[in-house]
């Protein structure tokens, strides 16, 4: 079966070609002991300001030289990047921009693990499967926030991801998406590709919401497991995990 990705979604164009969000991406891939943080502080800080005094606190902490060298650089790409909503777009508030800057964080992070081992990706896209798009609940083509194959022809792995920053970002129709995707992936022979939610939420908290919208028993990659982005077997083992 052939897949194709087609880009749809320019909403978030602006936000992850910012180059201080690869910079940080860049950063979290090879500083993986920071990406729990990262998940913190982007989760937690809907402000410049609230992310200010998240800033002080943090740096307060004693660590060693060493690590106070990568955290200081970390802390220095978080601001860069936070306060890039000093200055929104014409027609978009402070706040508004933040949340979009936060959403783009985990895009291009998801994105940053991803090209490592695909050469076929897709951010923002329709994924198409024999030129028929993945379709929502509602029988309309739906997005993928990330998406990457081996290869277009018959792919032997691959992963789509919805990105979601918090449990109250995850609505049911992300959740029946991502299972009439497993279901019609495994239909049609496709069971390496991969589907799934990941968010920077804490595990307890995705369950929950899962639980809420009636899909207790579907699997995502939470804060926990985001260094199990690094490679699809770990990222497998977690999404089959019993």
């Amino acid at each position: 079966m052939l897949f194709s990705f087609f880009h749809a979604d320019i909403y978030m164009d602006d936000v992850n070609s910012q180059q201080a969000i690869h910079d940080l991406a860049d950063f979290l891939f090879q500083e993986q002991d920071f990406l729990t943080d990262a998940a913190d502080v982007v989760l937690s800080n809907d402000t410049v300001m609230k992310f200010e005094y998240w800033k002080i606190a943090y740096l307060r902490k004693v660590v060693s030289k060493k690590k106070e060298k990568l955290r200081n650089k970390f802390t220095d790409l978080l601001a860069t990047v936070f306060e890039l909503a000093w200055t929104p777009p014409k027609g978009e508030t402070e706040v508004d921009y933040l949340r979009r800057l936060r959403g783009g964080i985990l895009e291009v992070l998801v994105s940053r693990f991803l090209m490592v081992r695909y050469p076929c990706m897709g951010c923002n896209c329709h994924v198409l499967v024999d030129a028929e798009p993945l379709k929502g609940s509602n029988g309309a083509p739906k997005t993928v926030d990330v998406a990457g194959v081996d290869k277009l022809d018959n792919p032997q792995q691959g992963e789509l991801y919805e990105c979601k920053v918090g449990s109250f970002h995850i609505k049911k129709y992300h959740l029946e998406f991502i299972g009439n995707t497993r279901l019609y992936l495994d239909q049609n022979g496709l069971t390496a590709v991969l589907a799934a939610v990941v968010s920077f939420e804490n595990e307890v908290l995705l369950k929950a919401s899962f639980r809420r919208l009636g899909y207790s028993t579907q699997k995502m990659i939470s804060r926990k497991h985001l260094k199990s982005l690094v490679s699809y077997e770990k990222v497998k083992s977690v999404l089959t995990a019993v």
